[in-house]
């Protein structure tokens, strides 16, 4: 049904060429639905706003389509790992992960697989922040690990006999709703705890096969909704916050400590780090897949903004700064930048 009330709302933008469906739905009612809308480059006029799933059903979806123009259709995979593709509406089919090459898949899978987690990483730490947990959000949320699983099949990466043991208990809530049986909140935190751990082993274990140690990380370095401090060692990731008070509002800042393998990471997005000495000793052919994915994004944030402003666009995420319009809370972050500092 939700699905049905945003085709018939988009269908009457003349800017809208292809509507999407990605991913699967393995648990009706349960599962969210993930779109990919495609428009014109220009001119999509006052009609935007159709294009976001604002008062549609939230249970369905949970975030906003991936929107972008159709000079880059060919180019969505290095903007959003995008599976099982199913148009229904339009002509205009995006390429699929299959068809690309295999240096493609290895060096996106890396970058997927890196900075995804890293992200979530962040919505791990904003729950336990706030002390509670949306079921629903995170029925889902922890589900994505399985994704996370078949895209280290692409890098010959086998997890640990732990971890085999552990996505038993994220599957389980799912099992149970399939089966027409009822999960308890327990469940939901059980496998919100043992999510939150595979990925870490799957942080750590691509980063020490594909990275080596830099001799002379910085410090640390801005990110996006996160700075970075640099630890030698391979240190387990580790977000802690800061507040600050202003005007009587309070604005959570995080930072977080990583291993300096992943500022080896971040340098193989040339165009988004300035002086990275470091990016001439990381000699590994898909370099240049995360360069041109870098630039991929970076361009189609640029035309989000520009175009689609209003519409809650997805757009993909490399952990870096990426353009934004001015908020209190951007405002605040960079004048209190420094007080994050205090205690790292």
């Amino acid at each position: 049904m939700a699905l049905e009330i945003y085709l018939a709302r988009v269908q009457n933008n003349d800017s809208v060429r292809t509507v999407a469906t990605m991913g699967s739905i393995g648990a009706p009612g349960l599962s969210d639905l993930d779109l990919i809308v495609i428009t014109e480059d220009s001119n999509l006029g006052g009609k935007q706003s159709n294009l976001s799933v604002k008062g549609i059903n939230d249970g369905v979806f949970l975030h906003g389509p991936v929107i972008l123009p159709i000079s880059m259709k060919n180019e969505i995979q290095f903007i959003i790992y995008a599976s099982n593709i199913d148009i229904i509406f339009g002509n205009d089919r995006p390429p699929s992960f299959d068809e690309l090459t295999k240096e493609e898949k290895i060096g996106l899978s890396v970058c997927y697989l890196l900075d995804f987690t890293q992200s979530r990483m962040l919505q791990y730490w904003t729950a336990e922040k706030n002390g509670e947990l949306d079921v629903r959000a995170w029925a889902t949320r922890t589900w994505s690990v399985f994704h996370s699983i078949n895209l280290l099949k692409n890098l010959d990466i086998e997890l640990k006999e732990n971890c085999i043991e552990l996505l038993d208990i994220v599957k389980l809530p799912r099992d149970l709703w399939c089966n027409g049986e009822v999960f308890s909140p327990k469940h939901i935190v059980d496998a919100f705890e043992a999510s939150k751990a595979i990925n870490d082993v799957i942080f750590l274990s691509v980063l020490k096969k594909f990275y080596e140690l830099p001799s002379d990380p910085p410090k640390s370095i801005r990110g996006y909704r996160s700075d970075y401090y640099f630890e030698h060692e391979d240190v387990k990731p580790i977000t802690i916050s800061r507040h600050i008070k202003l005007g009587g509002r309070r604005f959570d800042i995080s930072a977080m400590k990583m291993p300096a393998r992943y500022y080896s990471h971040l340098c193989t997005y040339r165009s988004a780090i300035r002086n990275s000495s470091d990016i001439d000793r990381i000699d590994r052919s898909f370099i240049g897949v995360a360069s041109n994915r870098a630039r991929i994004i970076k361009a189609h944030q640029e035309w989000v903004l520009k175009h689609v402003p209003h519409s809650d666009s997805m757009t993909g995420y490399l952990a870096l700064s990426k353009p934004k319009n001015l908020t209190p809370r951007s405002i605040v972050r960079d004048l209190f930048q420094s007080i994050m500092k205090i205690g790292l």
